[in-house]
């Protein structure tokens, strides 16, 4: 991906490479961390974008207020209808399901959005795994760094 990319488009086209999602869906399920948190940080280092401690604080909070109460409730009930329910329409369940995960792609890019927004301005190059790691210490401590360095691998050569 080429350097000036915004970071919607970047994370869209990351996300999608092989290897990727799962990594992120690891790293999200198995030890609670936040994806748009962490292709911010990929992205800021794709970007060459250094992000000091206290910059990187600022990004794992605004994350978190905004990750909690809003993602992660969209995220639970759009999971949840992928189960069906005795006695309700399973096609009206299903444009639910999809619609409601409209709406998650929406929360998620408002939060890419205004992650973007707190970037500081490009530095030089910035090694990705430390990146990542940086911004998976700062979210929460006990994602491994197994985890993290099939993340870093996937992304590679970003």
């Amino acid at each position: 991906m080429r350097p000036g990319t915004g970071l919607w488009d970047w994370a869209r086209s990351a996300y999608a490479r092989p290897g990727v999602e799962a990594a992120c869906l690891v790293l999200q399920d198995d030890y609670g961390q936040c994806v748009s948190f962490l292709l911010w940080a990929a992205w800021t280092a794709a970007e060459d974008r250094q992000v000091d401690e206290a910059a990187l604080a600022r990004a794992a909070a605004l994350a978190r207020a905004f990750d909690g109460p809003v993602i992660q409730p969209l995220r639970s009930v759009r999971r949840a209808l992928r189960t069906p329910v005795a006695g309700v329409d399973a096609e009206g369940q299903s444009g639910l399901r999809v619609r409601v995960m409209a709406e998650e792609l929406a929360a998620e890019r408002l939060l890419l959005d205004a992650l973007e927004a707190m970037a500081p301005a490009p530095t030089g190059r910035i090694e990705p795994r430390a990146a990542l790691h940086a911004a998976a210490a700062a979210w929460d401590p006990r994602a491994p760094d197994d985890a993290l360095e099939a993340l870093a691998k996937a992304f590679s050569p970003l």
